[in-house]
């Protein structure tokens, strides 16, 4: 049986053909529609477009092989299959009705179920071709996709390596037995080795500080610890040593074990720390001397108020001597009734002066000793207005 949903244009230029295969066709369940002319098919094709064409080959004006042409130049037109239905049985005519993209050729008078049969197998090919180029064409969607996905992939990789050989670290993968198994640009180009030959040195020809015994040393405390941070000194190919800061971290990937090494080139800020020692060591030097000279002059400020305090005190001894013999001579000779009032106003004057002068003395001995430390004054609050 035929799918009723399966369409079919017949042209013929002759009206009894063209209701003889529309009875057809109806008959055995095809939806189906006539043109009398390659013209006429032509526009209905504009309109509508069939599951299949039977198309004769002589007609006026336009006739098969024309219009089958036409059919396979048009994008809309071109995969609806076209049966040839012609009396004409001659090489040359079946060889242009293919060479045109027909996918059949019957000739005239035909047998109802051998049209049928090649109508049906038509039918289904056309339809399995649509189903297989849909899938080739979805197929082919999703190996573009993944195609894309894949290059998209592959610029990130490529990037991402790009990033890691020009890092400004160096980056090393080690094995347990510290072969070096991967390093970046930037660890060949500081250490002055080709990358390839590189990759034939061990950590510990990289590390001169490392043995193959403190190597597995450190590789039980990396696997233990899982990440360390140390300060070491990297030997590049020429024996000169460079100090760098090792980041150092443990990873296990497909089951194998690795060390990963990303190393900072620290010579730079060793350098600054050198400047900062040996600026600090200055300074303090300078405050040592500093110190040093402010204690030798402390100590002689010191020796000369001794000194001063010494001599005031040996003045004021010689001064208050002689000073209170007067003074007590002028005291005696006042008490004489006998003097004349002018001697006792001298005498008074004398005895006068004199105290003022000892307690100026006393006044400058008692500055003297309070300089030199040797008086301590405690003070006292008091009531000016009281």
């Amino acid at each position: 049986m035929a799918d009723k949903t399966n369409t079919i244009l017949v042209v013929d230029d002759t009206p009894t053909n063209l209701e003889m295969m529309v009875a057809k066709l109806s008959a055995a369940g095809y939806v189906t529609t006539a043109a009398i002319s390659g013209e006429r098919a032509l526009s209905r094709l504009e309109h509508y477009l069939p599951d299949l064409i039977l198309l004769d080959v002589y007609m006026p004006g336009l006739d098969g092989f024309a219009v089958c042409k036409r059919l396979k130049a048009d994008p809309r037109t071109a995969a609806i299959p076209v049966i040839f239905l012609t009396a004409a049985t001659d090489t040359d005519s079946i060889t242009q009705g293919f060479a045109v993209g027909a996918v059949d050729y019957i000739s005239k008078p035909f047998q109802d179920a051998e049209l049928l049969a090649r109508i049906q197998t038509h039918l289904e090919l056309n339809t399995l071709q649509r189903r297989l180029e849909q899938r080739v064409e979805n197929r082919t969607r999703e190996l573009q996709a993944t195609l894309d996905q894949l290059q998209q992939a592959n610029q990130s990789l490529s990037l991402t390596q790009f990033s890691i050989d020009h890092a400004s670290d160096s980056i090393f993968w080690f094995n347990a037995e510290g072969r070096i198994l991967y390093a970046n640009q930037t660890a060949a180009h500081r250490l002055g080795y080709t990358l390839a030959d590189l990759l034939t040195q061990s950590v510990m020809d990289v590390d001169p500080s490392l043995s193959a015994a403190t190597w597995a040393e450190t590789w039980q405390r990396l696997r233990r610890d899982h990440s360390f941070t140390v300060e070491s000194e990297h030997q590049g190919q020429d024996h000169q040593r460079h100090p760098v800061e090792l980041q150092v971290n443990y990873l296990v990937f497909n089951g194998q074990e690795y060390a990963i090494a990303v190393a900072r080139d620290i010579r730079d800020r060793k350098q600054v720390e050198q400047v900062l020692k040996d600026a600090n060591l200055l300074l303090e030097k300078r405050v040592t001397e500093r110190t040093a000279e402010l204690t030798a002059a402390k100590e002689q400020a010191e020796a000369a108020n001794r000194s001063k305090g010494l001599f005031l005190a040996k003045m004021s001894h010689e001064l208050r001597t002689p000073l209170n013999a007067i003074l007590g001579f002028s005291e005696l000779m006042s008490r004489d009734p006998t003097l004349a009032s002018h001697h006792t106003e001298n005498l008074r004057i004398i005895s006068h002066s004199g105290s003022h002068l000892l307690t100026l003395i006393n006044d400058i001995l008692e500055m003297s000793k309070l300089e030199a430390g040797q008086i301590n004054y405690q003070p006292e609050r008091f009531n000016l207005m009281g």
